[in-house]
């Protein structure tokens, strides 16, 4: 079982249109990062972020994991 964390940073790869990405911030209090190569489906989820009042907490990058460096 994992500890429950206060306030998470979480990487949703692959959001979408932010299902998850919504859901997991209303179940946390934590910042989440939903990344997706769709700029259409990342800008649908910019839209809902703002309607849902969490642009403080939930950020939206378009970009391929396949590019990013760990």
């Amino acid at each position: 079982m994992l500890p429950k964390l206060e306030k998470p940073r979480i990487l949703d790869i692959g959001c979408g249109s932010g299902v998850p990405t919504l859901e997991l911030a209303r179940l946390s209090k934590g910042e989440i990062i939903g990344i997706d190569i769709d700029q259409s489906l990342v800008d649908k989820l910019i839209k809902k972020i703002k309607e849902a009042g969490l642009t403080e907490r939930v950020k939206t990058m378009k970009c391929s994991l396949l590019n990013m460096k760990f």
